[in-house]
């Protein structure tokens, strides 16, 4: 969770973008970030922090003194526990990693290479303010590694991380950790791959990301003839969107047809933000006039807030106004752009907040699952062990916990040596290095066999327990743990 804290900077905005400027380079501030990140990079993000949490910060004040929270007391009691928990939240971090994200960030830059298979590499240069051991404290199963005269944190599992002068955090896959520690990288090869990071930063810049398409990207498309959006992709001399006091989106292609192309998605993306926009104010409306106050289980607050429609329409319209310019699509030759006013901005932040409200989660959930995916594959492995065990000796074989505990988010080392050891690999059952569950098998007094995975995904002290016997096609979940 600790984690997140970072992956969630980006959506601090929740405000729209920016203009773009064909000359000028207003770039300066990134330098000591842009020479970090290589140079064959496909995907560039920067991220000015410090202004996106005081967008953040906006958009709370804002949300506190809209009417449907202003004049509900149960509402505001409800947003000022909300507020109180992430104040909390954030001076847990602040006490636990000696690092507050609002407060000790300033800028972000990130780079990734899209390969045609495998990982991604993925490189993450923050500015800043870092403790030198905050790499330890956000990986604490990482070990120390000496590298250019820097200590390098290296886990098993996730990216190598790095300090520098106490000012510079990096984050960056094993083969990419010596070239960003080196900081060598050429800032004009970078930006003549990517144009879209050249020009003066929009008005209330928080973020531009550049796309520049891979070469496999082009040869594919060369080998292949033309093929459904992989062509326009391979066709990108450079795509870029920019995020500030107005949303924009630029891109150049290298040959007329995929001009053609990109402006008839260009206009579809146009109508549908304004036809979006509309079509979640009318939903909501729609969904106001239902009497949801009437459905039981509501808790007393949010009944009261219900009825409440006057406020709860000005709110709405407050996000969502009914009127609003249209996106402006510019085209000169192979380039175009599509621009967003402040207001349609602003509307269209509300359904990426909306968004990132359900997408933040889900991605925690995600990573969660995937983490619970090691007990449904592990308990599979040790059933078949058992299995075989028992074809050879005539009974199963109990063994374990191992580890020893209840792991939580962060993975423990598979023990290579005392009873439960030696017990599991007399199975021949050998998990990973580190794994996010301890594992037990039980013999029953019938002489059956009960396998059992218990971890602690989300420490909230209600370990989730996945149970296997051989009857059983799939582990069972005995006991669901709380959501996160």
């Amino acid at each position: 969770m600790r984690r997140m804290l970072l992956l969630t900077l980006p959506w601090w905005a929740l405000l729209a973008c920016a203009r773009p400027s064909s000359s000028g380079d207003d770039l300066g501030a990134f330098e000591p970030l842009l020479k970090r990140l290589p140079a064959d990079a496909d995907l560039v993000l920067l991220v000015d922090t410090a202004q996106a949490g005081r967008s953040f910060h906006a958009l709370l004040a804002r949300l506190e003194h809209t009417p449907w929270v202003a004049q509900n007391p149960g509402l505001q009691a409800i947003w000022r526990q909300q507020r109180g928990m992430l104040d909390a939240a954030l001076a847990a971090a602040k006490t636990s990693l000696g690092f507050d994200p609002f407060a000790d960030l300033t800028r972000l830059a990130a780079a990734v290479r899209i390969p045609q298979e495998g990982e991604p590499p993925l490189v993450v240069v923050a500015e800043g303010r870092f403790p030198p051991d905050l790499p330890g404290k956000l990986f604490p199963e990482a070990r120390t590694e000496s590298m250019g005269g820097q200590t390098v944190y290296r886990a098993d599992i996730g990216p190598d991380a790095a300090v520098i002068e106490g000012r510079l955090l990096l984050l960056a896959d094993r083969d990419s950790m010596p070239g960003c520690l080196a900081g060598g990288t050429d800032r004009e090869a970078l930006l003549n791959r990517h144009h879209g990071l050249r020009g003066v930063l929009p008005p209330g810049f928080i973020s531009r990301l550049s796309f520049a398409p891979p070469a496999w990207l082009k040869a594919q498309a060369d080998a292949g003839g033309r093929q459904p959006l992989i062509s326009t992709l391979a066709e990108l001399r450079s795509l870029r969107l920019d995020i500030g006091d107005e949303l924009c989106l630029a891109a150049e292609a290298s040959t007329d047809p995929a001009a053609e192309s990109l402006q008839l998605m260009f206009e579809g993306w146009r109508d549908l933000m304004t036809g979006g926009q509309d079509l979640v104010r009318g939903y909501l409306l729609m969904v106001l006039g239902m009497d949801l106050q009437e459905l039981p289980g509501l808790p007393p607050e949010l009944r009261d807030a219900l009825k409440n429609r006057s406020a709860a329409v000005a709110s709405l319209r407050e996000f969502f106004p009914a009127q609003t310019p249209a996106p402006r699509l510019n085209r000169s030759g192979r380039s175009l752009s599509l621009h967003a006013s402040p207001e349609m901005a602003a509307g269209n932040a509300s359904i990426l907040g909306i968004a990132a409200a359900i997408a933040i989660p889900a991605f925690i959930n995600y990573l969660r699952r995937s983490k619970e995916s090691e007990a449904l594959a592990l308990l599979h492995s040790l059933k078949t062990a058992e299995e075989m065990h028992k074809a050879e000796t005539g009974s199963y074989l109990a063994c374990g916990p191992a580890p020893e505990g209840t792991p939580g988010d962060n993975p423990r080392p598979w023990p290579t040596t005392g009873e439960a050891a030696a017990c599991f690999r007399k199975l021949n059952f050998q998990p990973p290095s580190s794994v996010y569950f301890t594992y037990r098998a039980e013999v029953t007094p019938d002489g059956g066999l009960r396998l059992e995975a218990r971890g602690d995904l989300d420490e909230d002290g209600m370990p989730l327990i996945h149970s296997l016997s051989p009857d059983d096609p799939v582990p069972r979940r005995e006991s669901p743990e709380g959501e996160w």
